[in-house]
Parts: C-alpha cells; structure tokens; sequence
C-alpha cells in the first residue's frame, strides 16, 4: 500500500521567475525595527498595485542590519518595486528616504561586505540558539 500522502515535485528552474535584489541604504534621523519597515514596503505595494499586483512582485525581506535592506523581487516586477519604494515617504509618523544603491540578479554580486554582514548574523542566530561562544577571528579569514 502506498503512503496517502503526496509529495509535490519540485518547479523546475527552467519554470521558475527569475529574480532580483535591491541593496538599500535607509537616510532617516530615526531607527526603525525590521518589522516596521517591512509592514510599511508591504502596505505601500498593497496599496499602490493592489492584492494581484502585489502577489506578481513577489517581496521579500532578505537582509536589514541598521541602515541596510536588501529586498528580493521578480525581474519582472523591478520597477513596481523601486516605484512603490520611491513613494514611501514615512512609516510610523517617522520620515525616512529609501536610496537604492544596487540592483542584482544575484546575492553573490551584492557588495561582499553586506553578505559578510548576512552570513555573520545568520550564524550568530544559530549560535544563539545552541548558546556556544565564537572562537575570535573564525569568520575573519580570508
């Protein structure tokens, strides 16, 4: 007897929407919590491009570390993205200016510095959970 339960086989890559990343530096006089911000770009997509407009953009919060976002979309749908950023003018009675420094088909092409930064916080994360200390100068190599 076979398992009742079906798995579903994988899109394949051929079939699948290519992507894009924006590198973002956030300029405001205030900071702003990594659920603030993606409420407010989640909104402000729903808002401009409506439910079907936003689930065709395909947003995603990669990476936020202070001042920097890295946001991930559909090539397809890079200019609603840089467009709805662009007019977000204020989140939380705050203002604030979105400067898009990079737009990437890859992560790997991003400044290195900001996927040092990712992997190091991803890691930290892990580390966190399993409450082991950092040996100095492990991710320090090159």
């Amino acid at each position: 007897m076979k398992n009742p339960k079906l798995k579903l086989k994988p899109i394949p890559k051929s079939l699948r929407e290519n992507k894009r990343y924006f590198k973002i530096k956030l300029i405001s006089e205030s900071l702003f919590s990594e659920a603030d911000l993606f409420f407010a770009i989640q909104n402000s997509l729903k808002q401009i491009f409506g439910l079907f407009g936003f689930s065709e953009i395909g947003f995603q919060l990669i990476f936020f570390e202070k001042n920097t976002l890295i946001l991930g979309c559909n090539a397809s749908a890079q200019s609603k993205l840089g467009f709805a950023l662009l007019s977000l003018k204020e989140v939380n009675s705050k203002k604030l200016v979105f400067l898009i420094e990079q737009v990437s088909g890859t992560l790997k092409s991003l400044d290195w510095k900001t996927l040092v930064l990712y992997i190091f916080s991803l890691l930290l994360c892990r580390l966190r959970k399993q409450k082991k200390t950092l040996k100095k100068g492990l991710f320090l190599r090159h």
